[in-house]
C-alpha cells in the first residue's frame, strides 16, 4: 500500500480512471461489499473521501468501495457541506 501511494505521488497521476492496482488494493481489503458498517450490498462505486479535483491522486486510504445509496448519500453530504461552508457555517 505504502509503495504503491509513493508510485502515484511521485506520477502524480491526475486521470479520473482508477488504477488497477489501487482497485486491487481495495477488493482486498473490503472484497466486494459496500465498506460502510453493517451494509452487505453490493459496492458499485468507488468514492473518494477527499475530492479527486483536490489531490489529483487515487490513494488507497482515501476511496471507500459504496453501494449505489450509500454513495448517493456520500455525495449529498459533500455538496451540503460546500452549502454550509458558503453561508459561512
Amino acid at each position: 500500500k505504502e509503495e504503491l501511494t509513493k508510485k502515484q505521488l511521485e506520477k502524480g497521476e491526475a486521470t479520473r480512471h482508477v488504477p488497477a492496482e489501487v482497485k486491487a488494493i481495495i477488493k482486498e481489503e473490503f472484497g466486494d461489499t459496500c465498506s460502510m458498517p453493517d451494509c452487505a450490498k453490493t459496492a458499485e462505486h468507488l468514492y473518494h473521501k477527499v475530492p479527486f479535483a483536490l489531490i489529483k491522486n487515487h490513494l488507497p486510504n482515501l476511496i471507500a468501495p459504496l453501494c449505489k445509496n450509500h454513495h448517493d448519500i456520500a455525495h449529498a453530504m459533500d455538496v451540503r457541506s460546500v452549502e454550509m461552508k458558503m453561508m459561512g457555517g
